[in-house]
Formats: structure tokens, C-alpha cells, sequence
């Protein structure tokens, strides 16, 4: 049986990125439909979300055994730095869902270039 944390709501592993132009955020997801995943950025916060549900048995059918999992994962992550929100996308193949949030060039690193006097 797949963990579980205190609320009773599956768990996921996930990495997070910091590379020099954006975050890469990767989520395993395994036995989730792309259709049933919600990703919205609200600032710096990233809440990713999933339902997983599993029929199992059909007519005439009685369940002996049964170690699939169903139940909604949710996970908020607030990034480390100012993220550009026009700059987001969102990817998921084979139980990985990867996103990748662009960051946000900072007024300071725009002001602090040194101008060539010609």
C-alpha cells in the first residue's frame, strides 16, 4: 500500500531544480490520467493536485486481493525566488508529471550592469 500522510491523502515523491534560468519541479504520479492532474502557480506557490481512482470488480466479480491505491494528492511548494508567471509549463509522461517555472529577472540584476563608455 502506497504511503500515506497524516490527513489520510496519498503521498508523491518530488524533486525540485534550481537551474539558472528556471525551477524544474518533477512529481511522480504513477496510475494517474494527465486528466485527472490540476497545476496552478499563485505567486511563488506551485499547488499541484490528483485524484486516482480504481474500479475494481465488474459484474459477477468479487475482489479476493486487491494493493491498488486511489485517493487525491496534494502538495503546495513555494519557490525560492520570484518566478516569472508567463514563463510556466507543464509536462507529463509515464506517471511523471515534470514543471518547469521560469524565473523572474530581478530590477536589481537589470540596474546593476556596467555600461561601456564608447
Amino acid at each position: 500500500m502506497p504511503p500515506t500522510n497524516t490527513r489520510g491523502l496519498m503521498t508523491s515523491r518530488m524533486d525540485i531544480l534550481d537551474r539558472p534560468d528556471h525551477y524544474k519541479v518533477s512529481v511522480e504520479l504513477p496510475g494517474v490520467s494527465r486528466d485527472d492532474i490540476r497545476v496552478h502557480l499563485d505567486g511563488n506557490r506551485l499547488y499541484l493536485e490528483a485524484h486516482k481512482s480504481e474500479e475494481h470488480t465488474g459484474e459477477g466479480e468479487r475482489v479476493y486481493l486487491s494493493e491498488r491505491s486511489y485517493g487525491a494528492i496534494r502538495r503546495t511548494v513555494e519557490m525560492p525566488g520570484s518566478v516569472d508567471p508567463t514563463k510556466v509549463k507543464a509536462e507529463f509522461d509515464n506517471g511523471l508529471l515534470k514543471v518547469y517555472v521560469g524565473k523572474k529577472e530581478s530590477l536589481g540584476e537589470l540596474q546593476g550592469q556596467m555600461i561601456p563608455i564608447q
